[in-house]
């Protein structure tokens, strides 16, 4: 899997970006599990700034505010990481 979660996180970045609101959520809940319970490896590997991308893709989406909120509190831990 680990070469895997470049493609997986860029998927999940282009779904933010999608017009039916139900995609977006549901492709926001996988993130938001890759990006909590998942972190550890990702950042190990190398795919920390992929991570963020797919976090800011979220943040930036004005379709559903609640997603683009929780999407800046997961960034918000993410860079606790780097402290």
């Amino acid at each position: 899997l680990m070469s895997g979660w470049k493609c997986i996180l860029s998927v999940l970045s282009a779904e933010s970006g999608q017009q039916e609101a139900s995609i977006v959520q549901l492709a926001f809940e996988l993130a938001k599990a890759i990006a909590t319970e998942y972190f550890r490896y990702i950042a190990e590997h190398g795919f920390f700034q992929d991570c963020v991308r797919m976090l800011i893709a979220y943040g930036n989406s004005t379709l559903i505010p609640a997603v683009a909120l929780q999407a800046t509190s997961l960034l918000g831990e993410c860079a606790q990481h780097l402290i």
